[in-house]
């Protein structure tokens, strides 16, 4: 009994440890500007944690002058972690498919 509460406690703090992913956002010009779901998180390359929550879409805003500005969701991936969790604590398939940690938008000229 105390084996499995063991192992049940390591595959909950494993899993919660995946409800989160660090993106880096960087783009073909660099210094560009970016809004992540209408919040200015800085100029490329830009890091940031987001959730892997399934309801959470990430949409993107990338602007730099002389260039066409880039709007988009976010690459998505499946998240292993929580998937593997989930098949023991079903709840945690909520954070099983999240953004992608590195993301890359080509800016175009004007």
């Amino acid at each position: 009994m105390k084996v499995s509460c063991s192992v049940l406690s390591v595959l909950v703090l494993f899993s919660l440890m995946g409800c989160t992913t660090l993106v880096t956002i960087k783009t073909s010009v660099p210094g560009a500007n970016v809004e992540l779901n209408s919040r200015s998180i800085g100029e490329t390359p830009v890091s940031a944690v987001m959730s892997n929550a399934l309801w959470d879409r990430q949409l993107v805003v990338i602007t730099k002058k002389g260039y066409q500005p880039v709007m988009a969701e976010l690459e998505q991936e499946f998240k292993v972690r929580a998937v593997i969790a989930g098949l023991f604590v079903w709840p945690l398939w909520f954070w099983a498919y999240g953004p992608a940690p590195d993301q890359y938008f080509v800016l175009e000229p004007n």
